[in-house]
């Protein structure tokens, strides 16, 4: 079992995640979304249960989860492509307007797992090999805690929400910082993705630069 600061250290980091626009463009679709309360909840667990079973899985099969991960985020690039541009040409009326429930894209979020869970698996265990199942599950699901954090923060105090959406919908120039955000999060899901399919030593270069082995 991993010790116990490694899951502090590993909720952190998934805070800091949400900077990085494959990982964060999700709180952003859930919280200026039509959604209630209860299903953005719901969404955010289930991004932290399916980090957690790529934790799982990544200390059962190792690299064979690589090929299938990859396939999922170039279908959440597609979506988020697709959605990014409908959004995009509501804001020749000043906004952008919340995703409708009817959205693909909240639900695709959610199962897919961001490059975050990669970076995670890189930085705690050098790579996709956790020690036991159990250790990548946990610190994988800590990971998505932290990477939830702002949309729990939003559930807490609903006024937080109330003002992003506010901004979202009242301000043409934080709507195309969504857009821009989003674009790059397709930018990202899919040279990773690819990577993940193509390139069988795509994890190396990392792992060099973080000084661990592999």
């Amino acid at each position: 079992m991993s010790h116990w600061y490694l899951f502090v250290l590993a909720y952190f980091v998934g805070i800091l995640f949400n900077v990085n626009p494959s990982c964060g463009s999700a709180s952003i679709a859930w919280i200026n979304s039509r959604h209630s309360g209860p299903m953005i909840a719901l969404f955010s667990l289930i991004r932290i249960a399916i980090l957690g079973w790529i934790g799982a899985l990544a200390g059962a099969f190792g690299t064979r989860v690589r090929v299938p991960w990859g396939i999922l985020m170039l279908v959440a690039a597609g979506t988020l492509l697709y959605t990014a541009i409908r959004q995009r040409r509501s804001l020749a009326q000043g906004s952008c307007r919340p995703l409708d429930t009817s959205s693909p894209l909240p639900w695709v979020l959610a199962f897919v797992p961001p490059p975050s869970g990669y970076i995670g698996l890189a930085f705690f265990f050098g790579g996709f090999k956790a020690p036991t199942p159990l250790d990548g599950f946990m610190l994988l699901g800590v990971i998505g805690l932290g990477l939830t954090t702002p949309v729990w923060a939003q559930l807490a105090a609903p006024s937080l929400r109330s003002r992003l959406v506010a901004a979202l919908n009242g301000s043409p120039r934080i709507a195309r910082l969504q857009f821009a955000f989003e674009i790059a999060g397709v930018v990202v899901f899919s040279m990773v993705g690819l990577a993940f399919i193509v390139l069988n030593g795509f994890h190396r270069p990392l792992l060099d630069l973080l000084g661990l082995p592999h």
